[in-house]
């Protein structure tokens, strides 16, 4: 099964990664930082769109729809990417992260990789 969707939940150190088959995997905490390292593209590309602190980033795969809450001057803003500029610009960035996260889910549950 492939990656579906990713979201990062910064301020509680949360990500959240859901497979194709329904399942969904949670990490917090250290178990975080590879996926922030391999998301570092995206984030940069919703900083440029929008100044102030990121939020909360998702990632709809499926739908090609990225969604992100920032903090800026004008207070919570919306950045939304899809379409062509998602094609172009989030699906390639998110390359590397959803190998990572293929092979080290190995898109089944917890609890029967256990």
């Amino acid at each position: 099964m492939a990656l579906d969707s990713f979201k990062f939940h910064l301020r509680r150190g949360h990500l959240r990664l859901r497979f194709s088959d329904g399942h969904g995997r949670d990490l917090e905490g250290r178990a975080v930082m590879p996926m922030v390292a391999f998301a570092s593209d995206l984030v940069a590309e919703v900083v440029r769109r929008k100044r102030g602190q990121l939020r909360g980033l998702s990632v709809d795969l499926g739908r090609g729809v990225l969604s992100a809450t920032v903090d800026g001057h004008a207070g919570t803003e919306v950045v939304r990417i899809d379409g062509p500029d998602f094609e172009t610009t989030v699906r390639p960035s998110s390359g590397p992260l959803i190998e990572w996260a293929e092979y080290h889910f190995d898109a089944t549950p917890a609890a029967e990789r256990c």
